[in-house]
């Protein structure tokens, strides 16, 4: 076999594999929903809670941040920005389910409650701005939120 043959081979070779762990991990490489095998730990202390039925995800993993179903103290900082910035009235209790998911809609972050995902470079932008603001601070600081505080408290590790 001529030497440029090879390198064709295998240039043809890494692009089927790069295809093939594409597919493996958008598509059928879900995280364990318990039990002692699958899934990964990446210390993260929210939780995953899944979302309602016939709701499919199409975002490509690492792309997304929070998504309906999600838990945790990203979600209650989430609810924090959008009453201070935005001029909502969230509950601050850290679950992504229908308020938040209507917040998001009203600020034309997503357009349908069930699939509705916000993107991590919009919670970013959204985060920056509470990045010099004491009042934003202050307000909703765990040690004199008590809404946060309890958010806090239940997911902490």
């Amino acid at each position: 076999m001529k030497k440029d043959t090879q390198y064709i081979w295998i240039i043809v070779a890494m692009v089927i594999l790069s295809v093939g762990l594409f597919v493996w991990f958008t598509y059928f490489n879900k995280p364990s929903t318990g039990g002692s095998g699958g899934g990964t730990n990446t210390g993260n202390t929210d939780t995953v809670v899944p979302p309602p039925p016939n709701t499919p995800s199409t975002a490509i993993p690492g792309t997304r941040v929070l998504k309906y179903g999600t838990a945790g103290r990203k979600v209650a900082v989430l609810q924090a920005l959008l009453n201070h910035y935005k001029g909502e009235n969230l509950k601050i209790d850290g679950d992504f389910r229908y308020n938040t998911s209507q917040a998001l809609i009203r600020n034309g972050y997503c357009t349908s409650t069930g699939s509705c995902e916000m993107s991590l470079t919009d919670f970013v932008s959204l985060l920056e701005l509470s990045a010099n603001d004491n009042s934003f601070k202050t307000k909703y600081s765990p040690n004199t939120n008590a809404d946060m505080k309890a958010v806090y408290a239940k997911y902490s590790s």
